[in-house]
């Protein structure tokens, strides 16, 4: 029910926002940085609903599924569009449901029937979803978008950035956490599996709100220095001196470091967002007057015309909104000496 919950309000907040006349930038950034959140939780739910267990599985299950997402906005600060593929956030959800109905039905031992002998159905289920995302992320453009040059100046991003500098910091938290999980003397992963993935999901969170705001404010994502490596960086080291301090209290404090420095980052953009374009957050304007949705009628010329004025301005508004996200963005990077990305 959690995961329909929240599919379903994914679903609704922009109708609901066009609706009032709320939309724009800022709510779009508001809607990924939750789901950068909210994906980290589901991928944990659905490893235990299948009983996957502290193995490799688990591991490779959150760590692909925060990457996915995580390359979804990279295409798109690389050409300014996001786009989806035909199996998508809508399909990953009704599969994501489906498995907790019958989980619910029969108990998580129901992936652990082995159709193939050695090969249990929750890793069949693991092999055939990972090769179906990746392959409508590849068919639906996406790979080839990063790979082939962007819209910004000589091929760049947006932000006029290398189109492979945003893979930089992926590939150093997946490293760390890989590293970790072999090499522990204490087993921390096998140990302490839930809180383990946990931290790597938030960490994955961090950066991922980082180019969701790089791409909408068209300003330099965080590459490597960013505070979010601290948490990780820390176990590297203890690990690295024969873990004078244990390693399973280590991680726990990594944890709360990690789940703050991503919520900080996240209230502080926000504010500095509001605050640039005098907008309000999570508060609906006393006069918000509800716009007619779409009539299934074919229209009229004249409403037509309405409707064409109306899309018009709502247009206007929309780019007077991102234009101001870009001038907030290089007013702080002017003022302060970082960009909103960077500062952490």
């Amino acid at each position: 029910s959690s995961v329909s919950t929240q599919s379903t309000g994914d679903a609704i907040d922009g109708k609901h926002a066009r609706r009032t006349g709320t939309n724009g930038p800022l709510g779009e950034i508001f809607d990924h940085g939750c789901d950068a959140f909210s994906t980290v939780f589901v991928l944990i739910a659905y490893g235990i609903a299948t009983d996957l267990g502290p193995t490799i599985g688990l591991f490779t299950l959150c760590c692909l599924g925060n990457f996915l997402f995580y390359a979804a906005h990279w295409q798109t600060l690389v050409s300014g569009v996001l786009n989806f593929g035909r199996f998508d956030v809508t399909e990953a959800q009704l599969f994501l449901i489906s498995v907790h109905i019958w989980t619910g039905l029969f108990g998580s031992g129901l992936w652990n029937y082995e159709l193939i002998e050695g090969f249990p159905i929750k890793y069949m289920m693991l092999v055939s979803s990972t090769i179906s995302s990746f392959g409508s992320f590849i068919a639906s453009g996406n790979a080839a978008t990063i790979l082939t040059g962007g819209s910004g100046k000589n091929g760049a991003t947006i932000a006029d950035t290398s189109v492979l500098s945003p893979g930089i910091p992926v590939l150093l938290l997946s490293g760390m956490f890989w590293k970790l999980m072999t090499e522990s003397p204490s087993q921390v992963f096998e140990n302490n599996a839930v809180l383990f993935v946990l931290t790597m999901g938030l960490a994955f969170t961090k950066i991922t709100n980082s180019l969701v705001v790089a791409h909408m404010t068209k300003s330099p994502p965080t590459v490597v220095v960013d505070s979010i490596m601290l948490g990780p960086a820390l176990l590297l080291i203890n690990q690295y001196l024969s873990t004078p301090v244990n390693e399973t209290f280590l991680l726990s404090l990594v944890l709360l470091f990690t789940a703050y420095d991503s919520i900080r980052y996240c209230v502080e953009i926000c504010r500095e967002i509001c605050a640039g374009l005098d907008v309000p957050c999570l508060t609906m304007p006393s006069n918000v007057k509800l716009v007619s949705p779409p009539s299934e009628v074919t229209p009229s010329k004249s409403s037509r015309i309405r409707v064409t004025r109306s899309s018009t301005r709502s247009s206007s508004s929309i780019a007077s909104s991102r234009s101001g996200l870009t001038r907030v963005a290089r007013r702080t990077d002017s003022g302060s000496g970082t960009s909103m990305s960077d500062k952490n």
